[in-house]
């Protein structure tokens, strides 16, 4: 196995492979994407995707006690 590199965008959910590469065509390759921060995007966000990660006690709206809430101030 060897590899190669090349930059390319991708278009929906397909990659072109640049005409050089010509030979990839219709074999079985190996792809690794690595996507530039700048360009990484948060992607679609789904209502209710979070649902059972983390919880609000049922006294969450209650006053805190004095040396919590002095922490807060400092």
């Amino acid at each position: 196995m060897y590899a190669v590199e090349f930059e390319t965008v991708a278009e929906g959910k397909m990659i072109h492979i640049p005409d050089e590469y010509q030979e990839f065509e219709s074999k079985n390759v190996k792809v690794i994407l690595m996507i530039d921060e700048k360009d990484r995007s948060r992607g679609e966000r789904k209502p209710g995707s979070a649902k059972g990660k983390f919880f609000m006690s049922d006294d969450f709206e209650e006053p805190l006690d004095e040396e919590i809430a002095k922490q807060f101030y400092q």
